[in-house]
Order: structure tokens, then sequence, then C-alpha cells
């Protein structure tokens, strides 16, 4: 009969040290790959930023080059100007609302010469909304997107244009 309760007393199972092991891996193995995770979805946002003003800024130059359309000018950035919308809607971009990654609005600034816009900045102020250092994603008639601070960019004058 003792053979018996030796029996029934031993139990298969784990100690408490060996589930403290496991658990203590498990939060070493989150604590490596969650903030590598959040790197990527950042890394993600600035590269659909980059696309969309890819896809703006060959819409724009398209535009600009085409005699029907800026006939050797870029767009214009004055408030009353309707340049812009035209130069994007033909290659059928909204410019109305249109956004970032982050949710936040494109901005366009034309350089102007006696009304003869020869050169634009189209950006985006990047993850932390802030224009003007080192997170905005922009291009210009030169060059293609970029991350960096806009002041690099040259000087553009004239009304901001948001796409808000």
């Amino acid at each position: 009969m003792l053979n018996w309760l030796k029996k029934v007393k031993k139990e298969d199972g784990f100690t408490l040290v060996e589930l403290m092991v496991v658990v203590i891996i498990l939060g070493i193995l989150a604590a490596i790959i969650v903030p590598n995770f959040l790197n990527r979805a950042e890394t993600a946002r600035e590269n659909a930023t980059i696309s969309s003003l890819k896809a703006m800024k060959a819409a724009i130059d398209i535009w600009a080059s085409d005699p029907a359309g800026g006939n050797g000018t870029y767009p214009s950035s004055k408030a009353t100007s309707t340049e812009l919308t035209d130069a994007l809607s033909a290659s059928k971009i909204t410019w109305s609302g249109a956004r970032d990654a982050w949710g936040r609005a494109f901005y366009y600034k034309a350089k102007e010469d006696v009304d003869d816009p020869s050169g634009y900045l189209l950006y985006s102020a990047g993850k932390n909304g802030t224009e003007n250092d080192a997170d905005d994603i922009y291009c210009t008639e030169s060059k293609q997107p970029n991350k960096g601070a806009i002041s690099g960019a040259g000087t553009y004058v004239g009304n901001k244009l948001s796409s808000t």
C-alpha cells in the first residue's frame, strides 16, 4: 500500500524555477523584438511618404513640361492659383486632403520670379510635424525626395499651400 501512495504523490510537472526561467526568456525576447518592430513601422511610414512625394513630383514635372500645362514653368503657390491642383489631377492625384503617412498635410511652395515659378519645394513635416528639422521629407524640381531639414533645399518664397 505504501508503494501506491508514493506513486500517487509523485506527479510530473514544472517546478517554479523552470517556469520562472521560461518567463524570463520570453521577456528578453519581447524586449528585443518589440523595439525592432516599432522601428520597422516608422521606416514604413517614411517610405510611404517618400513614395507619395515621388508620385506628386512626377505629376508636377510632367505638367510643367507640357505645352498645354505649365509650358516650362511650375505651378504657382499663390493661394488663388489652381495650377497645382490641375497638375496633380492630370495624374489622378487629389491635392485637397492629401496626407503623409503620419496623417499630416503635404506642403507646396514655389520659387516665385515675377509670377513665373522657376522651381518648387514639396514636403512633409515628418514624424514630429515640425517644419525645418531633421525628420522633414522634401523634394524640389531638381531633387528626388530626401530626408532632412528643408532649409537645405534653397530659398522658396510665396504662400505655403497646404493640402488641407
